[in-house]
């Protein structure tokens, strides 16, 4: 599992979303993120999309080493 530009995340392998626990994971994680996105954008005044591009490039810039991050250009890339 890794963290993309869009602010969501997503399995670095699509075959790993067959294992239910990874996609319980992933799809449980994106959709606390897209309500939180949602209830940030109202108070400030901006999109759902602006506030998970900040996440994004907060968590991107907060990544440790080990960790996947799939780039602007779809590609995964391991810190």
């Amino acid at each position: 599992i890794g963290e993309t530009k869009a602010g969501t995340l997503e399995a670095i392998r699509l075959e790993y979303m067959k294992d239910k626990r990874v996609s319980g994971i992933v799809n449980a994680e994106n959709a606390d993120r897209r309500q939180l996105y949602e209830l940030l954008a109202r108070q400030q005044k901006t999109t759902p999309q602006v506030v998970a591009q900040r996440n994004a490039n907060r968590n991107f810039s907060k990544a440790v080493k080990g960790e996947y991050l799939k780039h602007g250009n779809g590609k995964w890339k391991k810190k």
